[in-house]
């Protein structure tokens, strides 16, 4: 991967950038990994149902490589398992979702240079209703 690198950029100190550079790749090899596992794998029933639906891009071999030592051997279908009984079990589950914390401070008052508290931001990012108050009556019910 540091030979196509260095065969498409060039920089007197490419050297020092390698590092950076190979875990950069790493990160967004596992987030395309992580969509063609949502996209193409979970909507499936079995592996023989995965292997028909070769996405876009991707060749046929290196594709069933992926489906067979990957998506379906025993270690990722055993961790894959064990998060999701882990994310059952989260008391105060994560809900916003895609928004950025920053996009919650920005409007809990850091464009006025007013950054929201810690506690505010924990709250903003685990409430299912708008305010403390119906939180307390849900949860005395």
């Amino acid at each position: 991967m540091w030979a196509a690198v260095l065969d498409k950029f060039q920089n007197k100190d490419m050297e020092t950038y390698q590092d950076v550079t190979l875990e950069h790749m790493n990160e967004l090899w596992n987030k395309w990994r992580g969509d063609l596992h949502r996209k193409f794998i979970k909507p499936c029933e079995n592996m023989q149902e995965a292997l028909k639906i070769v996405p876009e891009g991707v060749h046929r071999e290196d594709w069933e490589w992926l489906v067979k030592e990957h998506f379906f051997s025993e270690k990722f279908l055993a961790a894959s398992k064990r998060n999701s009984e882990n994310r059952a079990k989260l008391s105060m589950p994560h809900r916003t979702g895609s928004k950025p914390f920053r996009q919650i401070i920005y409007k809990k008052g850091g464009k006025d240079g007013n950054p929201p508290s810690l506690a505010t931001i924990f709250f903003e990012t685990r409430k299912k209703v708008d305010n403390l108050k119906e939180i307390i009556q849900t949860r005395n019910m």
